[in-house]
């Protein structure tokens, strides 16, 4: 029972690991064209409200994000579940059950863009649930 949970962790180290390889595409100073090329589309578009007070600000900050497989407590759950379902059945229960599907692990960075266009800053890696 213990493979599951070990090839899920190594999918999710792998997810992350894919993510990771698409934020560090992108550098400061590129166009917006060259992100949405080199990463593709974000899945969301902020602007952001500027001042003249300040001349050299971020003015827009997009949003990637990429799903992983579940995590390793997910999958833990879903085969202890898939285990309980079996020996119901086994013992001539019947029935049906249902487990609560895995929901993906979430990366998520972000990229400001100032005011001609180029990329100001990339943000970390996050890991959401």
């Amino acid at each position: 029972m213990a493979w599951p949970v070990i090839l899920a962790f190594a999918a999710c180290s792998h997810a992350r690991e894919h993510a990771e390889s698409r934020r560090v595409l992108v550098q400061p100073g590129m166009s917006t064209d060259e992100v949405v090329h080199r990463v593709g589309p974000p899945v969301h578009r902020l602007r952001v409200a500027t001042t003249s007070a300040t001349p050299d600000q971020t003015t827009e900050v997009w949003t990637f994000e990429i799903e992983g497989p579940p995590s390793v407590g997910e999958v833990a759950g879903m085969v202890l579940a898939a285990g309980v379902l079996v020996m119901v059945i086994a013992a001539g229960a019947g029935g049906g059950g249902g487990g609560r599907g895995g929901s993906p692990a979430l990366h998520r960075f972000r990229v400001g863009f100032g005011p001609d266009g180029r990329v100001r800053a990339v943000t970390d890696l996050e890991t959401l649930k």
